[in-house]
């Protein structure tokens, strides 16, 4: 299964799963394991666990 992980600056990384029949064009959307919460205003370092994809300095910010 494809997953990735979300690490904040400080705290623990999360993992995220792909959503199966969640795929819209380039979109995708994740579902985060474990009861894990992203916070708001946190920024996320995202990479890909496995080599299912490719990344280099993605990060995204939780509203």
């Amino acid at each position: 299964m494809r997953s990735i992980t979300l690490t904040p600056p400080n705290g623990a990384p999360l993992t995220a799963q792909y959503k199966l029949t969640s795929r819209k064009g380039a979109t995708g959307t994740f579902d985060i394991q474990n009861g894990g919460k992203l916070v708001t205003g946190t920024t996320y370092t995202v990479a890909p666990q496995g080599n299912w994809a490719t990344a280099a300095a993605v990060t995204v910010t939780a509203k």
